[in-house]
């Protein structure tokens, strides 16, 4: 029977109120659109950069060597990917919390920073997996 309760307290606690939805009708305000593009812009750009920073060194990368480019190394190109992304990553959020305080009290919410701190958190790992595999593999071999 509690857990009967539970359920049901839960549904209600996650199911939206008729307040929390917008009237029929009801156009998106301006600074919405603003904020939904600029968060957009930001994500392309640090999701292109990431895939073509990949894509270098997944071509350019020789097995049989430690660098990728010239004196490039994967570690070097890891490494500059993971500031990148740190910074990105800053970037987005105090976009988002500037555009919450000052424009959209109900935008980038726990959910979006918790969005934003998973996919910031899975690259630099990945970017991290590459530079330290790579560092302890001698060249040559």
């Amino acid at each position: 029977m509690n857990r009967l309760l539970l359920a049901v307290m839960a549904v209600g606690l996650w199911t939206p109120t008729a307040s929390a939805q917008p009237p029929e009708g009801t156009k998106v305000p301006e600074s919405f659109k603003s904020y939904e593009d600029g968060k957009h812009r930001r994500y392309e750009l640090l999701f292109a950069v990431n895939g073509g920073a990949f894509a270098i060194a997944k071509l350019f990368a020789d097995k049989n060597s430690a660098r990728v480019l010239g004196s490039l190394s994967l570690c070097h190109l890891s490494v500059g990917m993971i500031v990148f992304t740190a910074v990105m990553g800053a970037d987005i959020f105090m976009f988002g919390e500037k555009m919450r305080t000052t424009y959209l009290p109900d935008a980038f919410g726990w959910q979006g920073k918790i969005v934003l701190l998973i996919i910031g958190i899975l690259i630099i790992v990945g970017w991290s997996l590459v530079a330290w595999k790579h560092e302890g593999r001698p060249s040559g071999t």
